[in-house]
């Protein structure tokens, strides 16, 4: 308000007294100044032989604040021309300098000193999970910051066509999630492995198993590519798996009792080498069973092993196959790894499916999704409202969610599918300015802001 009413001030000012104004810069501007910007040369883009002074338009006070800092700071003039004196430098800066900090204080005093500041990454990732009760990774889906390590920094966040893209995929994908697991169910896995099945020898890419011996698969430090993969452990879908290794021991520990194991998931081959840490595991000469909590793309498999470094490493390998024919690692004093077998079984660590239902629909069960017009529309109103005042991270009032309702409506309409509808909805809601951005008026942080 105080900015509003200083502008006004401003723009009322008789015409003569910005004009006097304006007058007693030039004699500076004409000595200094014009023989590179004025209408003619015009260097920079920077005509100021016609600017006239008027810190009520943001344009011309920024212009106004770049001459005043170039000035100040010595820049301008150039140093090749001739300096002013300090009394005429120190009149003009002085006759710049109270209008455009009685306007910079008057902004300042209404909009605040802090920068709008929209979620980062990991925030947005977040967010999503705790709305939706999903648990998938999101970080792929958006566009990385470079702000020096500081990605929820103001001053160093963009907003592009890339950032928006980003957020409308994210948001489609962890939709998708959501819906598939209330409506359809979660995916079920669960397989039991022997040390056997684990260290078996068959099929082309075995030669890299364990080595199965008096009822354990023992693991050796090898310097072998993709040592110690399981075959038999795939995965059939993309998702989180808990994974048990079942009497882990350490073979020959070193001076501290341990030897360090580390557990990884990947394809396991060469086309396609990227692996993927899960967990660095401690093994000790009493055995132990571990559980890990793994997330896991379609189709991988999991390497377990002794860590790089440290002891010796054994020579089992021979142009990337490993040969345990007359091997006795465990007496030559070389250190392993070895476990009796492992259980994989899909889970969800962040919401149970019931938990997720009632995020997206509430208190409507599944048999009250088929829903009539007349009664859609109430439902969609009331559970939009639901979810985006959660979303947005305050009361929201029917007028600004008018075209969110108008989307869910329009898409009811279309399709008679009211788990689509809502979905476009929430899809909207979860791309908007309300749930990116933090809304903070300035001064004393409400309590809705603060909680933010």
């Amino acid at each position: 308000m105080r900015l509003t009413s200083f502008l006004l001030g401003l723009s009322l000012l008789p015409e003569l007294a910005l004009a006097d104004l304006r007058a007693s810069l030039e004699p500076f501007l004409d000595q200094h100044c014009y023989a590179c910007h004025d209408d003619f040369d015009n260097e920079g883009d920077l005509n100021l032989l016609d600017l006239k002074f008027d810190p009520s338009d943001s344009e011309n006070q920024a212009l106004w604040q770049k001459v005043f800092h170039r000035v100040e700071d010595g820049e301008m003039p150039p140093k090749k021309k001739k300096r002013p004196e300090q009394a005429d430098l120190r009149k003009f800066l002085g006759a710049l300098k109270e209008p455009l900090m009685k306007v910079d204080r008057a902004e300042m005093a209404q909009k605040g000193r802090v920068h709008s500041r929209r979620l980062s990454r990991e925030e947005y990732e977040y967010s999503l999970h705790d709305l939706l009760g999903i648990d998938i990774p999101l970080g792929d889906y958006l566009t990385v910051e470079s702000s020096e390590g500081f990605d929820s920094k103001a001053e160093a966040q963009q907003l592009s066509h890339f950032h928006l893209n980003g957020y409308l995929r994210a948001a489609g994908v962890a939709l998708d999630e959501a819906f598939k697991r209330a409506l359809e169910g979660d995916e079920k896995f669960k397989k039991v492995y022997s040390a056997g099945i684990l260290a078996s020898r068959r099929g082309r890419w075995n030669p890299r198993g364990p080595q199965f011996l008096e009822g354990k698969a023992i693991a050796w430090r090898a310097n072998v590519p993709f040592y110690g993969r399981m075959v038999a452990t795939r995965v059939p879908e993309e998702g989180w798996y808990r994974v048990t290794v079942k009497d882990l021991e350490a073979i020959n520990p070193g001076p501290d009792g341990v030897v360090w194991g580390v557990l990884q998931s990947g394809f396991g081959h060469s086309s396609e080498a990227l692996l993927y840490d899960i967990d660095v595991s401690e093994a000790t000469a009493k055995a132990q069973t571990k559980s890990f909590l793994a997330w896991m793309r379609a189709g991988h498999i999991l390497l377990l092993r002794p860590a790089e470094g440290g002891r010796k490493v054994s020579r089992l390998g021979g142009g990337g196959s490993v040969n345990y024919k007359g091997w006795k690692g465990k007496e030559d004093g070389y250190d392993g790894i070895s476990f009796k077998g492992m259980n994989i079984e899909r889970v969800y660590p962040n919401a149970t499916r019931k938990e997720v239902r009632e995020k997206l629909f509430f208190d409507l069960a599944r048999k009250d999704l088929n829903l009539e017009i007349e009664n859609s529309q109430q439902e969609l109103r009331r559970l939009i409202q639901r979810f985006a005042s959660i979303a947005f991270r305050r009361p929201v009032k029917n007028a600004e969610l008018a075209l969110y309702f108008k989307l869910a409506s329009e898409r009811f309409h279309k399709t008679r599918d009211f788990p689509s509808a809502l979905k476009a909805a929430y899809h909207a809601v979860l791309c908007s300015p309300h749930f990116l951005t933090f809304v903070e008026r300035p001064g004393k942080l409400d309590d809705h802001a603060l909680a933010s």
